[in-house]
């Protein structure tokens, strides 16, 4: 009896322990499953945040892998503009050296044309120079010529007074009025160029009543070329006609250039 009853009080304990235990254990878990249950809802919550910035993260991702491809387009873009830009200013610097050196043949060119310019325009100076002096010289011949032209004009007309008044007196002596005309010419005959030169003097004398007279004299000076050198005078000279009312005089003059 005495051991059923320890045995009793034993197994009472022993369910009672085990009953207390059981009860600690569930209070145990129920603690930590609440703790647990805390911390998931901790940990989920940070989950959704996670979470939320994961996919703001792969928005952000896709958008800026949508700005890499247009980067990268862009870039190959750039990349292909740059080696067209590259190849069109290697085909423009050889253009441009082309361009340069034929410039530079063109420059030797022109040098080459104003040097042979610049010579021939000193030596039409020098002719021009050379001409400008032939030209005062003929001029000065010229001059002298006409000089001694006049003279032999003078003399002329000398002479066709003087045969004139010889005339004068001669128709004095047969009629009452006449009128007489004289002409004298001159040849001048250039042996290298010839030359004609016409002296015409036309002197008219009438006499009036009372004796009166009234001498008229006209000259004309004509030449074919007025380019001719001096040179000694030789002529002659003759007389038709003396007691005639026309009394014509006519000289021929030949001029030679002098000797070299």
């Amino acid at each position: 009896m005495r051991m059923n009853t320890r045995n009793i009080a034993i197994f009472i304990i022993l369910v009672s322990f085990v009953f207390v235990y059981t009860i600690h254990i569930n209070w145990k878990q129920k603690k930590e499953l609440a703790a647990y249950s805390h911390e998931t809802e901790v940990y989920e919550k940070h989950i959704d945040e996670l979470t939320a910035k994961l996919n703001e993260c792969t928005e952000r991702k896709q958008q800026w892998g949508i700005k890499f491809e247009n980067e990268k387009k862009r870039a190959t873009d750039l990349q292909t503009a740059l080696d067209a830009s590259r190849s069109a200013a290697k085909k423009s610097l050889s253009d441009s050296s082309d361009q340069v050196r034929q410039s530079n043949e063109r420059v030797v060119d022109l040098e080459s044309q104003v040097k042979q310019l610049t010579e021939l325009r000193t030596g039409l100076e020098r002719e021009n120079n050379e001409l400008k002096k032939r030209q005062q010289e003929r001029v000065a011949n010229d001059s002298d010529a006409l000089v001694l032209l006049h003279k032999q004009l003078e003399r002329a007309l000398a002479s066709e007074k003087l045969l004139q008044k010889r005339i004068d007196a001669l128709e004095a002596m047969s009629r009452p009025i006449s009128r007489t005309n004289s002409t004298t010419k001159l040849l001048l005959i250039n042996a290298t160029q010839p030359s004609t030169v016409n002296i015409v003097a036309n002197q008219t004398t009438r006499t009036g009543d009372n004796n009166t007279t009234e001498n008229l004299n006209n000259m004309t000076l004509s030449t074919t070329n007025s380019k001719f050198k001096q040179s000694t005078v030789s002529g002659t000279r003759a007389v038709h006609s003396a007691g005639a009312s026309n009394i014509e005089s006519s000289s021929t003059m030949v001029l030679r250039p002098p000797p070299p």
